[in-house]
């Protein structure tokens, strides 16, 4: 148990058993730092916040290194998807750049985007599946387009991975949240999260391999008809082939940067 005071961090790591989570003493290692655990030394490729609802510890992911020290997939079972999903974040361990603005006046982008963070926005989570990855994504930009062709919109930031699968898949399952799910909102407020973390997640494939999560209100599964580059943002056009909604009951919002039922 942790006591007041005391720091923790989280490691993610491969082990002949399958992979584990678990806490560890004191302050992460730093990006690209050698750590032993067990018998195997492991790199560093990846600290970023923890996986789980509601933790404020930071993760560090690890992977095994080979005889010349450098990460070595093969630990984590060659070829497999969750050997090529610890592997993609090395290249997104630093910060993202600052999103480009168009906008000439500081004061004019902010104040837009305090007026606009007063409107309620519908909370939602879009998942694709393809070449052996497996991604989602919460948006908030869910919007109709037309009735017949039935068309959705959302946009997804390009720093995102799943902007980039979206059109290898030739589209994507959406789950429209209920009140009570914030906590699967905040599990995929980044796409890049390694496939062992979607084990415990009660979902269902749907028509395409993409998962629909249990308890949504509702859920739809989509074909791509355009992606248009905004810049720092895609916005997806998709037809709706099919959609299901689940049962009456509240939705979950986000208002002012927080989740709510609404």
């Amino acid at each position: 148990m942790r006591t007041e005071g005391t720091r923790e961090h989280l490691v993610f790591v491969w082990a002949p058993a399958g992979y584990s989570l678990e806490a560890r003493p004191g302050e992460p290692p730093p990006l690209g730092a050698a750590v032993d655990e067990g018998n195997r030394s492991h790199r560093v490729t990846k600290v970023a916040p923890s996986p789980l609802p509601g933790d404020a510890r930071a993760c560090v992911y690890l992977l095994p290194l080979d005889g010349n020290g450098e990460p070595h997939a093969n630990g984590a079972g060659e070829g497999t998807a969750e050997a090529a999903a610890l592997r993609r974040p090395v290249a997104l361990a630093a910060p993202p750049e600052p999103e480009p603005t168009t906008v000439a006046s500081g004061g004019v982008a902010d104040d837009l985007l305090t007026l606009l963070g007063v409107l309620p926005e519908g909370t939602s989570v879009v998942t694709v599946e393809a070449s052996g990855r497996r991604l989602g994504l919460t948006i908030g930009s869910l919007v109709a387009l037309a009735p017949d062709p039935p068309l959705v919109g959302f946009t997804v930031p390009n720093e995102e991975a799943v902007a980039g699968l979206i059109p290898a898949a030739g589209g994507c399952a959406i789950s429209i949240l209920a009140g009570g799910q914030e906590w699967l909102a905040e599990h995929f407020e980044t796409s890049e999260r390694p496939i062992a973390m979607w084990h415990g997640l009660a979902a269902e494939p749907g028509a395409a391999g993409a998962p629909l999560f249990v308890g949504a209100l509702g859920w739809l599964e989509c074909v791509l008809v355009d992606a248009v580059d905004l810049g720092a943002r895609t916005f997806f056009v998709c037809e709706v082939r099919d959609a299901e909604a689940s049962t009456e009951a509240p939705a979950l919002a986000r208002v002012h940067g927080r989740y709510r039922v609404a």
